[in-house]
């Protein structure tokens, strides 16, 4: 019997008596525990990943409101041109490559002349000072080679094109 005078239930500690009363009490403590901290640990790891999804959520949005700047109408800016336009004090190079909108800062790696000056085929970006030529869709150095062209993320929406320029 318990303290109560009522029957003890089996393996609680302190109640009950006789042959393994002390196995009894130690697998009721390992699961009591186990149990404690296995809902602690849950409920602990639960709100950190809901933190954690805030934070990001909050950080995605402030990028957004904060960084993607305006840089011109799509209307603007037909298929198979480059325009160069000053978006938040950065010289910026907007080219249109099959009405995908890709951005560049408006100078050669080379010897820092704006791109806008030179001439875009369709698939290439040629600086008019020295002919150093760039892949438009990667910003990739063609002749020559080892070079890249400093991009921007940028997107369409609502007809504007907008710009991440930091």
């Amino acid at each position: 019997e318990g303290d109560s005078g009522s029957p003890a239930p089996l393996g609680v500690p302190g109640r009950g008596a006789g042959r393994g009363t002390g196995e009894l009490k130690a697998a009721w403590v390992t699961d009591t525990v186990t149990d404690t901290v296995t809902e602690t640990l849950t409920d602990t790891v639960t709100d950190a990943v809901s933190e954690t999804r805030d934070d990001t959520a909050d950080a995605v949005a402030d990028s957004r409101t904060g960084q993607w700047r305006e840089a011109m109408p799509l209307d603007e800016l037909w298929e198979g041109e480059m325009e160069g336009v000053e978006v938040d004090g950065h010289k910026i190079l907007l080219v249109n490559i099959d009405g995908e909108i890709r951005a560049y800062r408006n100078r050669c790696p080379h010897q820092a002349w704006e791109l806008s000056d030179g001439d875009f085929d369709g698939e290439n970006i040629t600086c008019c000072r020295h002919l150093w030529t760039f892949n438009a869709e990667s910003g990739q150095g063609v002749n020559p080679e080892n070079c890249q062209l400093v991009g921007y993320p940028c997107s369409v929406v609502d007809g504007m094109i907008m710009v991440d320029v930091t």
